[in-house]
């Protein structure tokens, strides 16, 4: 009898295993889906985009001042910067071009991590499906779309805060 309940226990553990395996794939194709809908969606509207907004390019003369004066600018002009650099070895690090595709790049960019983060924050509260579909409505808005490809600290700003919700739900959730 004792092999018996050894088996069935062990049975019970396999089959709670692969239970636990198959959430996590189906996290990983909402969230394959979500930013892959997001990218394609942004790519093409920075692809497009003939003018950014007035916000951008004060955000933008900021980055370009950390480089001629040196001075760091906090926070999303600082990024700018870094993607700046960062993209610098495909373009001309002087062309006004170079520097409005990096402001965008680092909204984009935000928007796929903020994407990614409000997923599982709103799986911890109404469940992967629900989630799934809310981040996916809120990835298709107009206006979403549009701060999500223009020089803009919207996206940047909520990836911060959905980032930061998500490690107090992790450290109240496992202390």
């Amino acid at each position: 009898k004792t092999v018996n309940k050894t088996s069935n226990i062990k049975q019970f553990e396999w089959a709670v295993v692969e239970k636990r395996r198959l959430v996590e794939r189906q996290d990983f194709v909402h969230i394959a889906i979500l930013v892959t809908i997001a990218l394609v969606i942004g790519v093409y509207l920075i692809a497009t985009t003939v003018l950014i907004s007035k916000d951008g390019t004060l955000y933008i003369e900021c980055a370009r001042k950390t480089v001629d004066v040196g001075v760091q600018a906090p926070g999303y002009p600082f990024s700018i910067y870094l993607m700046h650099k960062a993209a610098g070895v495909f373009y001309d690090t002087q062309s006004l071009q170079g520097w409005i595709i990096s402001a965008q790049a680092v909204s984009l960019l935000s928007k796929l991590i903020a994407t990614i983060a409000l997923y599982f924050v709103g799986s911890y509260f109404v469940g992967s499906r629900l989630s799934f579909w809310g981040v996916l409505i809120l990835s298709i808005l107009p206006d979403s779309v549009g701060y999500g490809s223009d020089a803009l600290t919207d996206w940047p700003n909520l990836m911060f805060l959905a980032i930061g919700f998500l490690l107090l739900l992790s450290g109240v959730r496992h202390r």
